[in-house]
């Protein structure tokens, strides 16, 4: 529970202090894929998610495989 809100305000704050596009986080911005009035653009959003995904998911497996040769 604590680490819950510990992310939320994270992102709130962020949310708050951030007044353009161009200073936002990459987390905020998928949060900006998400209208109120039509919703979700489920293809966009999953595709933006894994850009921000796959470069720290390779990076993780490149560094594990390296630790383990040593």
């Amino acid at each position: 529970m604590i680490s819950i809100v510990f992310h939320w305000n994270n992102y709130f704050w962020l949310l708050i202090v951030t007044n353009t596009a161009d200073v936002r986080t990459l987390a905020i911005g998928l949060g900006m894929f998400v209208q109120q009035e039509s919703g979700a653009d489920w293809p966009l959003l999953m595709a933006g998610t894994m850009f921000i995904v796959l470069p720290v998911l390779l990076f993780f497996l490149c560094t594990q495989n390296v630790l383990s040769i040593i």
